[in-house]
């Protein structure tokens, strides 16, 4: 069954479930993701991140936020970016 937004954008099925970045081989691409023990804001955390991991975790290039966090059982958070 084809719902109403599938229907307007004319672009098929609508993935529902989103595959977790860095499983499926995507060239020139390399996932990394970071533990988040902070109760903090997540701004605060990527800047510290890129600013302060040594050695950087992009050699060359950037790192962008992939948006996607893995929340473990103990309460930590595993933020994802690629470089």
């Amino acid at each position: 069954m084809v719902s109403e937004m599938e229907q307007l954008l004319g672009l098929g099925n609508i993935q529902v479930e989103r595959l977790i970045p860095g499983l499926q081989y995507v060239e020139g691409r390399e996932y990394r993701y970071i533990l988040n023990n902070s109760s903090g804001l997540f701004p605060e955390f990527f800047k510290k991140v890129i600013r302060y991991v040594n050695p950087p975790i992009a050699q060359n290039g950037g790192v962008v936020v992939e948006g996607c966090e893995i929340v473990i059982p103990s309460g930590g958070t595993f933020s994802g970016y690629f470089l």
